[in-house]
């Protein structure tokens, strides 16, 4: 890679570069705070123009979300976001499951040689995440994003790229889900934080362990899921 990894490992995960890649993230943004809601129609114009974005780069982002179901377009009708449910929350991270199993299990293959710079410099941004006691949700999104890029970027040394892509598209249905449903506390995040950086730790150390934290990783996330509204 040519490109400092610190600036662009979720766009490495992901395929993406520069301008399209931070559309994809405000366009999330969008949804997430309810600029753009179900039923409720917009153009690419108008999200270009919020987004203060290229019509063409912002085409390519509600492409992006499209496939992951997450945005409808219709031509001459125009842009609206899709109601995420329980059931989309659940299957992504269900869909996750085998795709990382696999990674893990050539990342700790006591032969593999990947290169975990990328995950590294994720691992660096979520220990540094300071979360407010006081109002945890706004850190929440931005915490749920690094762990997702964290797990993406983990596929991505693996050799799986189709598998990368897949995270990060899951990751952020399950991220528009919980900014929705879900009322986090201080507590839990912390724990989310804890758990990724000693899950990359295992990894990095090629620990048997690591897989065994997977498995443990999958369960809490149910568990979370379960706690909330659906």
């Amino acid at each position: 890679m040519t490109a400092t990894p610190a600036v662009l490992e979720y766009e490495d995960a992901e395929g993406l570069r520069g301008q399209r890649a931070q559309a994809v993230s405000d366009v999330v943004k969008l949804i997430i705070n309810g600029d753009l809601k179900p039923n409720e129609r917009s153009s690419e114009k108008s999200i270009a123009e919020q987004l203060g974005t290229a019509r063409t780069t912002v085409r390519e982002a509600l492409a992006i979300l499209s496939r992951d179901g997450l945005v409808a377009q219709a031509p001459q009708v125009g842009t609206w976001a899709l109601p995420i449910r329980y059931r989309d929350a659940l299957g992504s991270i269900e869909l996750r499951r085998p795709i990382e199993e696999v990674a893990i299990a050539r990342l700790i293959a006591p032969k593999a040689q990947q290169d975990l710079s990328d995950s590294a410099d994720v691992v660096s941004k979520i220990n540094h995440i300071s979360i407010d006691s006081q109002d945890p949700a706004t850190t929440s999104d931005h915490l749920l994003d690094l762990e997702n890029r964290l797990h993406a970027a983990l596929a991505g040394a693996a050799g799986l790229e189709t598998g990368a892509r897949s995270i990060a598209g899951f990751g952020r249905v399950l991220r528009v889900y919980l900014a929705h449903h879900k009322q986090w506390d201080s507590q839990e995040l912390t724990e989310i934080q804890k758990e990724n950086i000693v899950f990359y730790d295992y990894v990095s150390a090629k620990h048997s362990d690591a897989a065994t934290l997977l498995d443990q990783y999958f369960k809490k996330w149910y568990e979370r899921l379960r706690s909330s509204p659906c």
